[in-house]
């Protein structure tokens, strides 16, 4: 059996999240690879939430033969598209990634930027952030988030952050708190005792669609093929939501350009 990474994008607005439904992500893949291999297996980065897009998910399958993205894409829906892959060994786990990269847009609302940079400073490192999760993730809170960053373009404010491996949500609730910090409904010594846990509430999230997950990243000498026809197919299938105005015109802004850096990087990421 081969085992075989692939990265994946999606269009979270269209499906019941990644995991966890019969409209899933995960189970319209599992549906495909059926096609190719009776028993199915797949290991996965993240589960993402309802809504949240993702431009560099990844999967992991064992296979008894090559699935190329094409075929695989010819079995899914036109918002889910295998784009890259590659031959790992059969230790290899997607969950066991160096970083996750995520970015959160929204509209401008006057928020103070400074006050929020400031803000975002505290979570940097390693700290339990158990009010910042949900269920059972409160148990297990402690992450390590190595950076964030917040930049203002035009009508848009951009949170990009960068951690080895996020809890249940707690990336939307990071971004509501700066949120909430920048339009002066939070103090930062608040958020500092929200993080040291020195108080405990359950933090609220902000709305998943603005979020989607740039990329996972592995071991150099993890390369991926990547396909260009799979890309081209995701640049016309975003193009029709911006003419539909079904997903927000600077969301698939974010992803076309993530995309032209990708095919502009001799198909390596």
């Amino acid at each position: 059996m081969l085992r075989i990474a692939y990265r994946i994008f999606y269009d979270g607005t269209t499906f019941k999240g990644f995991s966890g439904n019969p409209e899933s992500i995960e189970e319209y893949l599992k549906r495909a690879f059926k096609k190719f291999n009776e028993d199915v297996k797949l290991l996965k980065a993240s589960r993402t939430d309802p809504g949240v897009s993702a431009i560099g998910n990844v999967i992991a399958v064992d296979l008894s033969q090559i699935v190329l993205p094409e075929q695989l894409n010819s079995k899914l829906p036109e918002s889910i598209r295998v784009w890259a892959w590659s031959i790992v060994d059969n230790t290899f786990n997607p969950r066991k990634a160096l970083s996750r990269t995520y970015m959160y847009v929204k509209l401008y609302e006057g928020e103070d930027l400074e006050l929020m940079r400031s803000c975002a400073h505290l979570f940097i490192g390693t700290h339990n952030l158990k009010n910042f999760t949900i269920g059972d993730d409160k148990l297990r809170g402690t992450v390590h988030i190595h950076d964030i960053s917040i930049i203002k373009s035009g009508n848009y404010v951009y949170f990009t952050i960068t951690g080895k491996s996020f809890r249940n949500k707690m990336i939307r609730k990071i971004v509501w708190t700066l949120v909430s910090v920048g339009k002066g409904r939070l103090s930062i010594n608040y958020v500092k005792d929200l993080i040291e846990c020195k108080i405990e509430r359950t933090v609220p999230s902000i709305d998943p669609e603005g979020l989607i997950l740039l990329k996972v990243n592995y071991r150099p000498e993890i390369t991926f093929k990547v396909c260009r026809r799979c890309i081209i197919e995701i640049f016309k299938y975003l193009e029709n939501k911006i003419k539909l105005q079904l997903l927000t015109t600077e969301c698939c802004s974010i992803i076309r350009n993530e995309f032209l850096n990708i095919l502009l990087s001799n198909f390596l990421w």
